[in-house]
């Protein structure tokens, strides 16, 4: 069984992209989902990038050493102006702290799974992906995939596919997730 962990980039921890990695999930682990450990973005102080490295004491080290002890780690994020929330941008700023004063971390993301699940009011932009995948690949990290769920599903055209999505997700995580 994988050892997956979401980290939540919303800044309502309640709301659509919550809903959104439930629901996936479900569709793919039935009980199991209870097994899935969740990191709270905005819950967290975690400051942006510094060059003085003056932000060393805030919680993304600890968030670092937490997400490690996960074989798959589930980016989630609602699309804000076509991109990520502000809340996974400056994570994964961050991480450049790892690649000046904390290598052994950096390391530690090699082999690691990745995917995305995100959601929004119309569906994924086009090049919304490209900064997730280019980061898993520079960390070493096996990407998965991308899925997109619409809410409110106010349309059948939303709710099939959001369907869809499930459906795709599910078959991606049978072929990479060992069992």
């Amino acid at each position: 069984m994988p050892n997956p962990v979401v980290l939540l980039a919303s800044s309502r921890p309640e709301g659509h992209t919550k809903k959104a990695v439930q629901g996936a999930l479900e569709f793919c682990l039935g009980e199991s989902v209870k097994d899935v450990s969740w990191e709270i973005l905005c819950t967290l102080s975690i400051l942006p990038y510094d060059y003085e490295n003056k932000n060393a004491t805030d919680d993304f080290l600890s968030l670092i050493r937490r997400l490690l002890q996960h074989d798959l780690i589930i980016f989630a994020t609602p699309v804000y102006w076509y991109t990520m929330s502000a809340h996974m941008k400056i994570f994964f700023d961050r991480i450049t702290d790892l690649l000046v004063h904390h290598k052994e971390l950096l390391r530690a993301f090699k082999d690691k799974k990745a995917m995305i699940i995100a959601s929004s009011a119309s569906g994924k932009p086009e090049a919304f992906e490209i900064p997730f995948a280019l980061t898993f690949q520079y960390l070493s990290m096996d990407y998965i995939g991308c899925w997109d769920f619409i809410f409110p599903e106010k349309t059948p055209e939303h709710v099939a596919h959001n369907q869809e999505q499930k459906k795709s997700l599910e078959g991606q995580w049978k072929k990479c997730m060992p069992f």
